[in-house]
């Protein structure tokens, strides 16, 4: 897509090129070199300019609204690891609590077993 749309640019500048060159040495095939057609190589070079501008910003937007559309999806993924992480050291702060209750309860256990077992 984009090496269609320069090879687009390229033709045109090409066309441009050719068409500057004619009108500068005055030999614009089958045109008279008068001055209506000198008044109006002006405007057709504007219009044709202000159309190949008008193309390029109608991509830019699209591009823009794309770019926009992945920082935003960005912007959530990284709000979703963010809270999985805050999730996860919640996790690991209570599991390691947990097992220090679980050694401290196994602790007193064998210590209440003890005299029974001796007994």
């Amino acid at each position: 897509m984009q090496q269609n749309a320069e090879e687009e640019v390229s033709k045109r500048r090409t066309i441009l090129s050719s068409a500057n060159a004619n009108s500068a040495s005055g030999d614009q095939p089958g045109h008279d070199s008068d001055s209506s057609d000198t008044e109006q190589m002006p405007l057709t070079w504007e219009k044709i300019a202000d159309k190949i501008l008008e193309k390029m910003n109608d991509r830019f937007d699209k591009l823009e609204q794309t770019l926009q559309i992945v920082q935003s999806s960005q912007k959530e993924l990284m709000e979703k690891v963010e809270s999985v992480e805050e999730g996860i050291l919640d996790h690991e702060s209570r599991i390691t609590c947990l097992e220090k209750t679980v050694s401290g309860l196994k602790d007193d256990n064998n210590a209440l077993r003890g005299p029974v077992a001796s007994q």
